[in-house]
């Protein structure tokens, strides 16, 4: 991935960063795996630039929660929107792809 040029990109791409870092902590070890020294580490940052992008572990928390609920709330409009399949059968391969 080619470095951001402006500072609203640089900020950008390391908040995206960051919500990485923690959705793979998150998935690996719950929300108790929000460690911001941790999750700096892992987004190549320093602790305290963790705090430009977010006010607390439970604000990212937040965020992480957030986005996985619309993909879930998505991922069950396309299920009961498709009348040629069943969704019972069909959720986890759709799962599983939504997921990538």
């Amino acid at each position: 991935m080619a470095t951001p040029g402006t500072r609203a990109e640089q900020k950008r791409h390391t908040r995206a960063l960051i919500v990485a870092a923690g959705r793979n902590a998150v998935a690996t070890r719950g929300f108790t795996g929000l460690v911001v020294r941790e999750l700096a580490r892992e987004a190549g940052i320093v602790p305290t630039a963790f705090y430009r992008h977010f006010e607390s572990v439970d604000a990212l928390a937040t965020e992480i929660a957030a986005e996985a609920s619309e993909a879930l709330g998505a991922l069950v409009d396309d299920l009961v929107a498709g009348p040629a399949s069943d969704p019972v059968v069909d959720w986890p391969g759709r799962a599983s792809t939504a997921a990538v």
